[in-house]
């Protein structure tokens, strides 16, 4: 720590870990009592990087217990240190990261977080710093635009209240996707409605990958079905397999290949590339939405276009919580460069991808610009694909199961299979990872 402690000022202390920052401001006297929990040097100041491990836990349980009684504000800050995983490696530093999202924040401070758990960190910052100016949100909960409701023009439609409400809390990124930390205060109602319709688009092409991972969205867990497997994390475990694909017997399950189609889940690409704009312009800084304004007359209106830049994506670490890293040009940065890059991640893919129609201008990439890109962000790692089509079509996926070691296949005849309840199921077959249902005959 830089301040001494007899500093008669109030010290801003924050604690950094893979999952988001916490911050408090304290005086000294509370400020001597947190330090017990942390390790110091000798001269009693505390270590830049701690670890939660059993000694953690041992000094935070008496010293939570005292200061949730004596200090009630500080419940929330305490709540978050209790939920470091055992283990982990966090910093404690002073000032507030939270209030900076900018790249320095954000680089050197949860680049280190990852850095000392030997995690990859998401972004490879490398030469994106010359050229742009990183923004990123994901690891703390934060309300976006004007908190008062009568101040507010909506990001989308341009009307203010009372023309328009903002009555519903308006996620900056669908709460279907798992975010449960970034609101949007600009978005009115009914452009909330009305643009559901893309962000169902968005969700319904991952659809899949929420169900397979078992995470939450908006409704819980969700299912999915198809004639030939079955995901159901509402009622029973595990994955359902049916005898009516090529398998022959449980034994070559392992390698299997499958094809889902589910009709009803549809959704067209140019919707999902609408939605990834959507979730940019509801975080980004509202000085730049002049520049964006055909951006955001294309997102909301049922128009499409013939032609839209290719996007990238490639697997990267699941993401509980969706994060959005948005790279604003540099006014020294090369003028063939594009204005703004976005990163998206949630679950296990990283979408890379422009704006569109920045200062309403054409929407290709030049090839000069395509070699710009993939020189700093190191583009050859990730999938281009092509979003112009405004085509409906179902949700497909194409994946092989791979099973670990010690997962317990259990063939079973599909009367039995249904007469059993999911409580007696799971009684009979406790260990049961996949169910091979046979037919009766």
């Amino acid at each position: 720590m830089s301040k001494t402690l007899n500093s008669s000022e109030n010290i801003e202390l924050s604690i950094c870990t893979i999952k988001g920052n916490a911050h408090i401001s304290v005086e000294i006297i509370l400020l001597t009592k947190l330090i017990r929990i942390f390790k110091c040097n000798e001269e009693g100041y505390l270590f830049v990087i701690q670890i939660a491990d059993e000694d953690y836990f041992m000094k935070l349980k008496p010293v939570a217990s005292e200061l949730r009684n004596t200090y009630p504000e500080i419940f929330k800050f305490m709540q978050f240190l209790e939920s470091i995983p055992l283990n982990e490696k966090f910093l404690v530093v002073q000032g507030n990261v939270i209030e900076d999202s900018s790249l320095n924040n954000y680089v050197d401070i949860n680049k280190k977080v990852h850095e000392i758990n030997n995690i990859q960190f998401p972004i490879n910052e490398g030469k994106i710093a010359d050229f742009y100016t990183v923004y990123f949100w994901g690891n703390n909960r934060v309300h976006i635009g004007e908190p008062d409701k009568k101040k507010r023009v909506c990001r989308f439609c341009g009307e203010t209240s009372p023309k328009v409400t903002f009555k519903k809390n308006a996620h900056a990124i669908s709460d279907s996707l798992g975010n449960k930390l970034l609101y949007s205060n600009e978005e009115c109602d009914s452009c909330n409605k009305k643009l559901g319709v893309i962000e169902q688009d968005f969700f319904n092409l991952h659809h899949f990958l929420y169900s397979l991972y078992q995470k939450k969205g908006k409704n819980g867990l969700t299912n999915i079905k198809d004639k030939n497997i079955e995901i159901d994390n509402k009622n029973s475990k595990g994955i359902l397999i049916n005898n009516e694909t090529d398998i022959i017997s449980a034994d070559n399950i392992d390698g299997q290949k499958f094809e889902i189609s589910v009709q009803s889940l549809k959704y067209s690409y140019q919707n999902i590339y609408k939605c990834l704009c959507k979730f940019a312009i509801s975080l980004i800084d509202k000085k730049h939405l002049v520049r964006l304004s055909e951006t955001i007359r294309w997102i909301v209106s049922y128009d499409t276009t013939t032609e839209l830049p290719t996007i990238w994506r490639k697997q990267c670490q699941i993401h509980d919580q969706p994060t959005l890293g948005l790279f604003i040009k540099k006014d020294t940065a090369e003028k063939e460069l594009p204005e703004f890059i976005v990163k998206l991640f949630i679950i296990d893919i990283e979408y890379l991808f422009v704006l569109p129609f920045v200062d309403s201008a054409a929407v290709t990439l030049s090839e000069v610009e395509r070699c710009k890109l993939k020189e700093i962000f190191g583009l050859s790692e990730y999938v281009e694909i092509d979003l112009s089509s405004d085509e409906k079509r179902n949700m497909q996926i194409s994946f092989d199961i791979k099973l670990q070691e010690g997962t317990e296949i259990v063939t079973i005849n599909k009367s039995e299979y249904d007469i059993l309840s999911d409580k007696e199921r799971e009684a009979k077959y406790p260990k049961a990872s996949v169910f091979y249902i046979t037919d009766d005959t």
